[in-house]
């Protein structure tokens, strides 16, 4: 994806990710792109970038992994984008039924559940600009989501 965003987008991009491996993997993987891309260890729950500096953030599979803590990674989202900057992202999300169901099993549980996930881009003045689930033999239960949303 990095090497997409610096093709559509030109150079100035900050690769992230949490597990220093994988920032290495993308390092050597991306060689040819090091003077475009800046690779950097990040945990998405405190990201140690200015208010208001990038025009977009892309976030592709990164928020269920983030369990009871999701909603920190979407705020420090809001905190670094410019005014009408752009969030992307892709994920896994629960269904607002599974939700419920999980919900009384496992009440301490803060699943990114999809209309959970609705109320925290509103409540960080992220306005959700396209949503879309994916179909398939999970979709009752979880499903993978796209969606685009702009900062106000």
């Amino acid at each position: 994806m990095t090497r997409l965003l610096v093709e559509r987008f030109g150079p100035e991009v900050v690769a992230t990710d949490f597990d220093p491996e994988q920032v290495a993997l993308a390092e050597g993987r991306l060689a040819d792109l090091d003077e475009w891309v800046e690779f950097r260890v990040v945990d998405a729950r405190a990201m140690p970038f200015d208010d208001a500096q990038f025009d977009g953030v892309f976030s592709f599979g990164v928020l269920h992994h983030i369990l009871g803590e999701w909603r920190q990674a979407v705020a420090e989202t809001a905190r670094v984008l410019k005014p009408d900057g752009w969030l992307v992202l892709t994920d896994m999300v629960v269904s607002p039924r599974a939700g419920r169901l999980v919900g009384r099993l496992l009440p301490r549980l803060d699943q990114l559940e999809e209309t959970a996930l609705y109320a925290c881009l509103d409540e960080n003045s992220l306005h959700l600009e396209h949503y879309e689930r994916g179909r398939g033999m999970l979709v009752e239960l979880m499903g993978h989501c796209a969606a685009v949303a702009r900062k106000a």
